[in-house]
């Protein structure tokens, strides 16, 4: 299940971005290179119905701010 928290785990941040105009599959695999571009993200789910794409990552490499600059 989700619940199990292991000491690596644990290091393991999830970040929630909305992404505005992303219509099209075509934005949604230019959303999910970007990010998967980025160091220290390790799983990127992108939600076109509600805009917006959740990401695994290690907080130590790859912050928020670097993941929203990738988006952009």
């Amino acid at each position: 299940g989700m619940t199990k928290q292991t000491s690596k785990e644990s290091a393991v941040a999830t970040s929630t971005l909305a992404i505005g105009g992303l219509t099209c599959g075509t934005c949604e695999r230019h959303v999910l290179r970007a990010l998967d571009g980025v160091r220290g993200v390790i799983h990127v789910a992108v939600d076109l119905e509600h805009a917006q794409a959740t990401v695994e990552h290690l907080p130590a490499l790859a912050d928020a701010i670097a993941l929203v600059t990738a988006v952009r």
